[in-house]
């Protein structure tokens, strides 16, 4: 078999001009008696599947080839119905006869013949039928039956078909099954049915899928390295125990680690209670038209900074980084991903890791109706973007959600699409004809196309702690209809999650092992956990800083219950392991998982709390929980006890400076925890009743051994108004030091709408 899924040619990079020598990616297909499709790739592994999803049965496997001889010498692998005996051809001319993870373990190499004719290069696909008879199909149209040593022992070649618009270049292999129905895969996804004369005789091409992760390189040329509550007429008190940000304490729990190891005593300091200025920024962060969700990852050398579509690199100093290797520094997510769906890789060649391709629909995502982008239903888009610093592997980690434009509706419709204004005439069926989205965008509803939305998870590890050299970026193929993915990296786990509700048909948690994937492999070992294997409808990973080989967490909180899962490293990346759990009530102190950071024994916390409603609206404070948390081996214990460190705080209402009679939203909060336990909180603030303000961007330190916070810390004053909608702020720990912090967090720019500033705090 030839492959023709990437040129052998130079491939340009998505934005550099530097070309790269693509592999070719399936080296074989074959179809065994118990009608299992097993595909062999060219990094040493197969697979077990169906015909259309390649995975379904079986996890990649390493499979062994005769001395001397490489994945890229195999030609075509065929199954005979008798025995599943696997034969495998090679453009040597030599044949060899074992099973599918040892291709040579019965019959060594011998040779075989073709027609009169015939050349290696013109095989398109082998199989056998159940029985026993030998097809070879040639890229001319024709086709030979024979033996596995004598391609046309019994017939020399004759015609066959194709289906509608493949041509044979587009032959990825062709098999037959057991029961004798041909099988024929192309590169543009399909796989179709029919006889060895006629390929979709039995059934039009429909999608297949090839793996579970497809992998793409992104970057230049890069050789792989080895390795307040108080009652007031027209609103409501939540909080009876609310304290204004200057307030002391009831009590003053600490950490069960006790006084801060490198805390200088200062009599001023309990008195003056001022968050430290920022030791770096306010930087103001390029934006590309994209401002929510500002997240950042701190390395050792860079920064890199996100919002919801866009990325870009930076120094230390807050500069944008210059380009390098003609790799751009600033760009959306689109165009950060934009491999996985471009039809075609910068030089022209044939892109085969467009995940278009792999949707697993009946027919090209680009034949169905137009909707609002003009790429009918096929993906186009990259939000929520995440990004993170592993100190560990000392690499930035990037993560984003696909989609296309259809959504799923619950109800009597089961799936809308969008449509471009401009591409319609008739409003009349546009279930938004009376919204002022209207003026945008025709929603339009369907019950044809219910099993067709999707939304894909995609991921990047970066190749150094330079960004700019470039990263290994995956792309999962199993749909995952949830917004909100999150990750967390813990010595050989990275845990792919969502904040959203889990659907029973999905896994609720998939663990890669971070070494493959810092390796660039193109199957990495993974593992997954169903919904029905965690207690909660949803489960999140912490941010992790202990040593290498801790377990690592999961947590879900369902109605005042918190559910801790704990789960080792196995020898064997591939393995579910078995977690510990462990849980415990814990009412109103709920501890809030999204954004979690389990440190040096505790589990902390933060999010908001409700103080108060006036006409509908509400004002949040900052609300902070650690509980005291010891995993082992065997068990998890927690405790509740204050004596031990636990602790359940909310400060907000206003801030040294304010107007006495004005009350402030204290909104999205986020924390980090450094090396010796000082808790940094970040969050914006928004004017709720009494003198306005703009929209800011603060700060709160609290140190460990100290009895309460800091007076809050403006990073950057408000300009302006914005209304826009901010699900997350971030705060990080600077693994250069492991004490400083940095933080990104959204400001009221002048003009209008949000912009992200970015700072660095020493404690």
């Amino acid at each position: 078999m030839i492959r023709y899924l990437f040129s052998t040619g130079a491939l340009l990079l998505l934005f550099g001009l530097q070309p790269v020598n693509a592999a070719e990616w399936i080296v074989g297909i074959a179809i065994s008696n118990n009608d299992r499709t097993y595909a062999w790739f060219s990094d040493g592994v197969v697979t077990s599947g169906s015909p259309t999803h390649f995975e379904t049965h079986k996890h990649a496997e390493a499979f062994k080839l005769p001395a001397g001889r490489k994945p890229s010498d195999i030609v075509a692998i065929a199954i005979a119905k008798s025995n599943d005996r696997v034969y495998t051809w090679f453009k040597d001319g030599k044949v060899v006869v074992g099973s599918t993870k040892d291709l040579a373990s019965h019959v060594g190499p011998r040779n075989y013949t073709l027609p009169p004719g015939k050349t290696v290069a013109d095989i398109a696909g082998i199989g056998i039928a159940p029985d026993g008879r030998v097809y070879a199909w040639y890229k001319d149209g024709t086709v030979s039956v024979g033996s596995s040593i004598d391609l046309d022992r019994h017939s020399a070649p004759s015609k066959y078909t194709l289906p509608a618009g493949v041509t044979f270049d587009d032959i990825t292999e062709i098999d037959v099954g057991p029961d004798g129905h041909v099988y024929g895969w192309y590169r543009m996804g399909l796989v179709s049915e029919g006889t060895t004369e006629d390929l979709d005789l039995h059934e039009s091409p429909r999608g297949f899928v090839p793996v579970q992760v497809v992998y793409r390189s992104w970057g230049p040329r890069f050789r792989r390295q080895p390795d307040i509550g108080i009652a007031v007429a027209g609103r409501k008190p939540y909080l009876p125990e609310h304290q204004d940000e200057e307030a002391e304490p009831a009590d003053s729990p600490f950490g069960r680690t006790g006084a801060r190891p490198d805390l200088v005593e200062a009599p001023d300091l309990a008195m003056t209670k001022i968050s430290p200025a920022p030791a770096a920024g306010p930087f103001l962060a390029t934006t590309l038209g994209r401002s929510l969700d500002p997240m950042i990852a701190v390395g050792h050398r860079f920064i890199i900074l996100s919002d919801t579509g866009s990325i870009a690199f930076y120094d230390k100093r807050g500069n944008l980084l210059p380009t390098k290797n003609g790799v751009p520094t600033h760009f959306t997510t689109e165009e950060f991903f934009g491999g996985f769906v471009a039809k075609t890789n910068a030089d022209g060649s044939f892109n085969d890791r467009n995940i278009n391709l792999y949707l697993g629909f009946p027919k090209p995502c680009d034949t169905y109706p137009q909707t609002r982008y003009g790429n009918h239903f096929c993906f186009d888009d990259f939000y929520d973007t995440r990004v993170q610093f592993d100190p560990a592997t000392r690499r930035f980690f990037i993560m984003s959600n696909s989609r296309h434009q259809l959504s799923e509706e619950k109800g009597r419709i089961c799936m809308t699409y969008n449509v471009a204004l401009s591409q319609i005439t008739d409003t009349s069926d546009c279930v938004n004809k009376n919204d002022d989205s209207i003026n945008d965008l025709c929603k339009l509803t369907s019950d044809e196309y219910c099993d067709l939305p999707r939304r894909l998870v995609a991921f990047a590890v970066s190749k150094t702690d330079d960004p700019r050299d470039g990263f290994h970026q995956y792309i999962l193929t199993e749909n995952e209809f949830r917004d909100w993915p999150w990750m967390a990296v813990n010595g050989d786990h990275f845990v792919v999650a969502h904040k959203g509700e889990v659907d029973p048909d999905s896994p609720a948690i998939i663990v890669f092992s971070t070494g493959a994937l810092k390796l660039g492999k193109g199957h990495p070992p993974y593992f997954r956990y169903s919904n029905p294997a965690l207690v909660g409808a949803k489960a999140l990973p912490p941010g992790q800083h202990g040593p290498v080989g801790e377990p690592t967490l999961l947590l879900s909180m369902t109605s005042g219950r918190l559910d801790i899962f704990a789960f080792p490293k196995l020898a064997d990346p591939w393995q579910t392991p078995t977690p510990l759990e462990e849980s415990v009530e814990l009412g109103d102190h709920a501890l809030p998982t999204f954004g979690a950071v389990y440190r040096n024994g505790y589990l902390y916390g933060v999010g908001r709390k409700e103080a108060e409603e006036l006409d509908g609206a509400k004002r949040f404070n900052v609300r902070i929980v650690r509980l005291p948390v010891t995993v082992s081996a065997s068990s998890i214990t927690v405790s509740t006890n204050p004596a031990d460190g636990f602790l359940d705080r909310s400060f907000g209402l206003r801030a040294p400076g304010d107007p006495a009679d004005s009350r402030i939203n204290y909104n999205h909060p986020s924390m980090a925890v450094n090396a010796v336990g000082d808790m940094l909180f970040a969050y914006h603030r928004e004017p709720f009743a009494g003198p306005a303000i703009f929209p800011e961007a603060r700060y709160t330190l609290w140190r460990m051994g100290e009895p309460t916070w800091h007076w809050s810390r403006v990073l950057k004053v408000g300009e302006g108004q914005a209304n826009d909608k901010i699900d997350y702020t971030t705060a990080v720990v600077d693994p250069s030091d492991n004490r400083s912090f940095w933080v990104a967090l959204p400001y009221g720019k002048s003009g209008g709408g949000y912009r992200t500033a970015f700072g660095k705090v020493k404690p």
